[in-house]
């Protein structure tokens, strides 16, 4: 299990990422995620498990989005069939 989730952790280090799909964004966006030490597992059929990201899916944004995400320690899991976490 220690394992899984240092993998899980590794992975989420790697790919922690923003989404824009089919968005217009005219601005800024700052993605300043610190996910130290951190679980991010998705498990099952379209589930998703999203930590430290901003995810703007559909939208037209003029401006500034800042997520500053400070989620050391923590665990993020969605377990079963479409789940979110």
């Amino acid at each position: 299990m220690k394992k899984v989730i240092s993998v899980a952790a590794g992975l989420l280090f790697l790919s922690s990422s923003m989404v824009f799909a089919a968005s217009n964004v005219k601005g800024v966006i700052v993605n300043k995620s610190n996910v130290q030490g951190a679980s991010n597992v998705a498990v099952g059929v379209g589930n998703k498990a999203n930590m430290g990201t901003i995810a703007i899916k559909n939208s037209n944004v003029k401006g500034v989005v800042v997520n500053k995400s400070n989620v050391q320690g923590a665990s993020n899991v969605a377990v079963g069939v479409g789940n979110t976490a």
